[in-house]
């Protein structure tokens, strides 16, 4: 159950309407005072609060906690809203890869993808449907004796299966090797996951590797690993034992015919071995390809130590070769090494010893799916692998597939998909990339950042998605243009988070060109603040004079300023009206300090997001010092959690509570806080009362739940949140790729004693008009009546139609509550924002 404070107010005229006859209200001029008890509750102790219309509702909040105690709900039930995933379960050309390293095959025609980016294996199956393998989103080292897909992993960068069934995984980062056996159980074969080099003549699981980067088995079940900071090959035996078979630890030249486990060589980056018992090392350092026979000793059969192309058609060993970053050999015995610099995939004859080119033109990028591989794009191809049927597979990690090269030439897409992933479909079919952070605007539309394409997403009312704004196209020189034109057509540059304004403009953060660019209701994009240059100048100047550092989060509040996340400076910046700008929080120093003084003495460190709520206060999640941070209308900050990273403290006082990494922040229209507490994989609330409570995730990362209570579902990196007018709340899950929902009656701002039929009251908060929207049994004999902080009518009306639209546009700002009552005398209370 919800703690009670958390449940939302109602004015002392409604509790006596309905019998709280035990409330007495004195009012005077300037202060209200709240008495008495209510009955069956708790003791209502004094409250004393200055006539404020922002603080208002605190006054009956103490009635409400035991009164209303009937409304406090449980763990609402969760759903995904946009985003399919990584296209688990699915055709395997319809995924999302990211960084694919390298793909290996197993006896029974499974494909194992080393997914790098996404901390995953995959696994394709013969009939193409792909899925998780191993991993579970998240960088780590853990999982041993369990099972594989609830194990984190690091970076993958090679993969390969044995004839039993078992599946290896080159965890470069780790400095180990994992096994995955035929029943989905990890383990740790090779490496202790400290960098170093020991070991050899013992277990394999007790040596040091130091960054590992590729593996190859041959037919009587050695594994062979390429030891590349150690400048060695070695070998683990069936038994287990591991042993160097190549270099020195000392990268150097060494004569033909030298043996191979006394010589130094380059430092070897990937390892093939074909069927005559030969094994090929690609040296990523000298640029070239040498070969160990099987009696140990060594050649040099590609590469003339130079990365400029040249050579097709002349021996291998006086052509030029940028990194051979994959290698592979086919049944016939002849090599072909991934190019990877010079975009292509070369062959080396076996019998001829003549290299030529197979795959790619020299210039990144792609296209020539369907047809010759001579003619087509690749991108930073990585792996190289051949099936049983002698199909060669390109791990093309620029452009985030596996490419498929018939025996006759042609290529197609095997796995994978780059570019926009599809609109005008509904949000739950599409995919998306990992996204920062979510926002919800007054009319029903949501919004997240598809950071790694380049673009915003918009999910309209009726669950469709479409690109709001980016053309998809960016890079460190090509990620900024568009200004003044279409913001579909503009570049942008890792873009983080984004608002929406009352008036329906967007406002995003493009974090990697260091500017905050708007969008108008026409769909115009111009930049208003900000600059490609780094720093920390502008204030008191106009925002598109300063500079920035790596900017990640933005709100705006009622009035129209916005407000800004400088991460990198360490600070809150704020944009005004006329476009002028200033720090409201922080020194330019990262640390902590400050508290109980003025914001702009105090030190944050990488604060990551802002929210701003109804009543001027700003919160900060400041990540770094694992805490939420407020500053009040007079400039004041304090901090609303403990600073020592941890979980703790739900049901409490925030104060005393630990979280670790906070994230994405936003506030709902009573002024409580919503945060990504994604170190602990949960979002979490701290009410007005200042207790937290968790509103959604369990603690262990991973993707689970759906239809279910949104307290026992699984987030993977919750990064992002969002509160829409009706209290629905919006998670951006970045690590499951997905927007998920948590439609929730107990944040609404209306569902308080609740007549039969629906009434719903939009937009909220609100600015010129209001619409009332029911069912046909209450027009006619509803009655609409509108009462300010002081409990005086201000607007009444007779309920005569469906969707019903009232003009507020002569209110004053601020908070109102809105009765609707039917002809039984039965009410639904609605709290409104007027702005």
């Amino acid at each position: 159950m919800q703690h009670q404070a958390d449940i939302q107010f109602h004015l002392f005229y409604h509790f006596y309407n309905t019998g709280f006859k035990n409330v007495i209200c004195i009012k005077p001029i300037g202060s209200i005072f709240l008495y008495g008890t209510i009955p069956g509750s708790i003791n209502c102790p004094l409250k004393n609060y200055t006539m404020k219309r922002n603080v208002f509702y605190r006054v009956l909040m103490c009635a409400v906690m035991m009164g209303s105690a009937s409304l406090c709900a449980h763990a609402q039930n969760i759903s995904t809203f946009a985003g399919c995933g990584i296209g688990d379960d699915s055709t395997a050309k319809h995924a999302e890869l990211f960084y694919p390293y390298k793909v290996a095959f197993d006896t029974a025609g499974n494909a194992y993808i080393a997914d790098a980016g996404h901390y995953l294996l995959r696994k394709v199956t013969p009939s193409g449907v792909i899925s998780t393998y191993a991993g579970n989103g998240t960088y780590g080292n853990t999982g041993d004796g369990g099972a594989a897909t609830s194990a984190s992993i690091g970076i993958l960068i090679s993969v390969a299966a044995d004839k039993h069934g078992n599946v290896y995984m080159v965890d470069e980062n780790n400095n180990c090797v994992r096994k995955i056996d035929a029943s989905g159980i990890i383990t740790t074969f090779a490496g202790t996951g400290v960098a170093g080099f020991s070991g050899d003549g013992g277990l394999a699981s007790a040596a040091k590797l130091n960054f590992p980067t590729d593996i190859a088995i041959d037919t009587a079940g050695n594994i062979f690993i390429a030891d590349w900071q150690n400048v060695r090959v070695r070998k683990i035996n069936t038994a287990g034992i591991i042993s160097t078979v190549a270099g020195t630890g000392f990268t150097g030249t060494f004569a033909d015919s030298s043996i191979a486990a006394t010589t130094s060589i380059g430092k070897p980056y990937r390892i093939a071995l074909d069927r005559f018992g030969n094994m090929y090392i690609g040296e990523s350092n000298l640029h070239q390809v040498c070969k160990m026979n099987a009696a140990g000793y060594l050649t040099t059969v590609a590469g003339d130590d130079s990365t400029a192309y040249s050579g097709d058609g002349i021996p291998a060993t006086t052509a030029g070769i940028s990194v051979p970053s994959g290698l592979a050999t086919d049944a016939a015995g002849n090599l072909y090494i991934s190019d990877i610099s010079n975009q292509r995939i070369r062959k080396v004859d076996a019998v001829t010893g003549i290299i030529s080119t197979v795959a790619g033109t020299g210039v990144p990028g792609f296209n020539g799916d369907g047809g010759f591989a001579t003619a087509s794009q690749l991108s930073n191809p990585e792996g190289l692998t051949f099936d049983a049927a002698g199909h060669m597979y390109i791990s093309e990690a620029g452009n985030n597939r596996i490419r498929e090269m018939s025996t006759a030439g042609t290529l197609i897409t095997f796995a994978g998909q780059s570019g926009l992933f599809e609109d005008s479909i509904a949000a739950k079919n599409a995919e998306m990339g990992p996204m920062y952070n979510v926002a919800a605007d007054s009319r029903g539309n949501v919004y997240t950042v598809d950071f790694e394409n380049g673009r915003i997403r918009k999910i309209n009312a009726q669950g469709i998605i479409t690109t709001a704004a980016g053309s998809g196209v960016w890079g460190p020189t090509d990620g900024y243009s568009g200004d003044g034109g279409a913001a579909l057509n503009a570049q942008m540059y890792y873009p983080m988070d984004v608002a929406v304004d009352t008036a329906g403009n967007m406002y995003i953060v493009d974090e990697g060109n260091n500017r905050i660019r708007k969008v108008d209701n026409a769909g115009i994009i111009t930049t208003i603040a900000g600059s490609y240059t780094i720093g920390y100048t502008g204030d008191g100047g106009p925002a598109t004079a300063a500079t920035f550092t790596d900017v990640s989060g933005i709100a705006i509040d009622r009035l129209g300023n916005i407000y800004v996340a400088d991460d990198g400076n360490g600070t809150i910046r704020k944009i005004d009206t006329a476009g002028m700008i200033s720090t409201v929080a922080g020194t330019g120093t990262p640390g902590f300090s400050g508290d109980h003084g003025l914001a702009t003495a105090a030190q944050l460190n990488h604060p990551y997001d802002v929210a701003v709520d109804n009543f001027g206060n700003i919160y900060v999640s400041d990540q770094h010092n694992n805490c939420i941070r407020k500053i009040d209308g007079a400039g004041i900050i304090t901090t609303l959690t403990d600073t020592a990273a941890g979980f703790s403290g739900d049901g409490g006082p925030a104060s005393s509570a630990q979280i670790n990494d906070p994230q994405g922040i936003k506030t709902d229209s009573a002024g409580n806080v919503y945060f990504a507490d994604a170190g602990n994989q949960r979002i979490r609330k701290i009410s007005m009362s200042g207790t937290i409570t968790t509103i959604a995730g369990t603690g262990t990362a991973g993707y689970s739940g759906d239809g279910g209570p949104s307290t026992a579902a699984k987030l993977n990196a919750p990064s992002g949140v969002a509160i829409d007018p009706s209290g629905n709340m919006y998670i951006a899950d970045y690590n499951n790729f997905r927007i998920r929902k948590i439609a929730n009656p107990a944040l609404a701002v209306g569902n308080v004693n609740a007549v039969a039929t629906n009434v719903f009251v939009y937009p909220n908060p609100a600015h010129d008009r209001l619409v009332v929207s029911t069912t046909a049994s209450l027009n006619g004999s509803g009655v609409i009546s509108l009462f300010n902080t002081l409990g005086q009518q201000v607007y009444t009306a007779q309920l005569l139609q469906s969707q019903q639209t009232i003009d507020i546009s002569n209110l004053v700002t601020g908070i109102y509550v809105m009765d609707i009552t039917d002809g039984a005398g039965s009410k639904k209370t609605f709290k409104i924002v007027k702005e």
